[in-house]
């Protein structure tokens, strides 16, 4: 209503989602970019329908783009609609704001009550039995209007990742407009194997034999655990969230140590058939196993101070198919395979279980502020989609990204993607899909990316 302050509704984590993801609204839009442009613009700039009507069409859109500083968001239409409620009720942001509406002749005027934050990615909907979508491909998603913008500023800092130049591998760091740093060698005498980041991004994890540590600044290489005679080697291993220590698979069981102290590890609770995916909750408190048993696994969530783990579901497909919330209260997972793949959302504490949509199956990726999630469908090479946490807007962004652990990676702000190409190229993608970008030349291939602020 006209000057009323009112909280816009959008589901994040614990709302249901009755309908399934608008699965063919990139082929929408695509289709509609593709369409005649003098058809388009005769359809948009047509008969404007009369004063006060029951129908109206949206004509206009802003903000758009990236970069953008107008304080507010802004929706035309062909006339001033004679019911104007359904329409505010109708319109949402991701991620959500408050603010107010108001009516400047046939524009709908929101106002947030706090500036945007800059560099944030915000996806508006608006869906109303009384509006026409615009014919504009960039709005239109097969249920109503929708489209993007990026407040304040475009894509910024670096992808930092393992390059492989052709003499040998090294730890290197790339701009937006391409420039390279002079990168740090990776140690001769060790392979590369199951590698990952630390949270703060100063160290790599990684298997070659033994467990070992790479420190980027010093170049140290320290083992955290070797082999006794006999013992089977460690595997998976993931970091603790303060990077003091680590968990990996042996023999069906999960172990933490300590990277601090001289003792033995210590085994988790619970013993699990086939490969082991161990990854420590963002918080701490939790360890995720993914069992994986040839196209089906389980997924468990082990106490990290003690206790037997808790069983979150069977029929778990595909590789590493779950992923922590930013929060570290809740995991995101894939049940089933093909057009049968479902995107769940568990929530630890409750042990509530929310079946949010159908999806493409695939690895899941969180995005830094919890709004979204980028899902990496297929195995060699596949499509890179994203997702709002609610199941809104569910889109392709980008194909033929190379499949495995580390090809992709989100902009500290949410707005932007990075992935490693087929050819080990690195692109970056606004999250909507548009802006698409490769920032890597050359015959180098990159591998185990992450987004780092400069």
């Amino acid at each position: 209503m006209r000057g009323k302050t009112i909280v816009i509704l959008v589901l994040v984590l614990v709302v249901a989602v009755t309908g399934g993801f608008a699965l063919g609204s990139w082929y929408l839009r695509q289709d509609a970019k593709a369409a005649d442009p003098a058809r388009a613009a005769q359809e948009v700039t047509g008969p404007t329908a009369p004063a006060g009507s029951e129908t109206v069409r949206v004509v206009k859109v802003t903000p758009e783009g990236e970069g953008v500083e107008l304080p507010r968001i802004e929706v035309g239409f062909d006339a001033r609609p004679k019911d104007t409620k359904p329409i505010e009720d109708g319109f949402s942001v991701v991620p959500q704001l408050a603010g107010t509406f108001t009516w400047q002749d046939q524009t709908l005027v929101f106002t947030p009550s706090q500036p945007f934050q800059q560099g944030r990615l915000y996806t508006v909907h608006l869906e109303a039995s009384s509006v026409v979508p615009g014919v504009d491909g960039r709005w239109v998603d097969g249920k109503g209007t929708s489209w993007s913008f990026v407040a304040g500023g475009a894509a910024s800092g670096v992808v930092e990742g393992i390059q492989f130049y052709g003499a040998g591998y090294q730890v290197a760091e790339l701009g937006m407009d391409g420039s390279a740093q002079a990168g740090v060698p990776w140690p001769a005498d060790k392979s590369l194997d199951d590698g990952i980041w630390s949270a703060d991004g100063g160290r790599l994890l990684f298997q070659s034999g033994f467990l070992f540590t790479f420190d980027v600044s010093s170049q140290q290489v320290a083992q955290v655990i070797g082999l006794e005679q006999g013992e089977p080697e460690p595997y998976h291993a993931s970091w603790s969230p303060d990077g003091r220590s680590v968990v990996f698979q042996r023999s069906g069981k999960v172990y933490m140590l300590s990277l601090s102290r001289s003792a033995a590890p210590k085994a988790l609770g619970g013993t699990y058939k086939g490969a082991v995916y161990p990854a420590w909750s963002p918080d701490g408190g939790w360890v995720a196993v993914h069992a994986s048993q040839g196209s089906s696994g389980e997924l468990w969530v082990a106490p990290i101070g003690g206790g037997e783990p808790k069983r979150v579901a069977d029929n778990v497909g595909g590789l590493r198919p779950f992923a922590w919330a930013p929060t570290g209260k809740s995991l995101a997972y894939i049940r089933g395979r093909g057009d049968k793949a479902e995107l769940h959302i568990y929530d630890v504490p409750t042990a509530k279980d929310l079946l949010v949509g159908p999806v493409p199956g695939g690895q899941l990726y969180w995005s830094p502020d919890g709004a979204r999630l980028a899902i990496l469908t297929g195995n060699e090479t596949g499509d890179l989609w994203t997702v709002s946490a609610g199941g809104q807007d569910a889109m392709p962004v980008a194909r033929n990204v190379r499949g495995g652990q580390g090809t992709v990676a989100w902009s500290p702000s949410g707005a932007y993607l990075a992935y490693v190409d087929s050819k080990g190229h690195i692109w970056r993608v606004r999250a909507d899909g548009d802006g698409a970008k490769q920032i890597s030349g050359g015959t180098e291939s990159w591998s185990l990316i992450r987004w780092a602020a400069q």
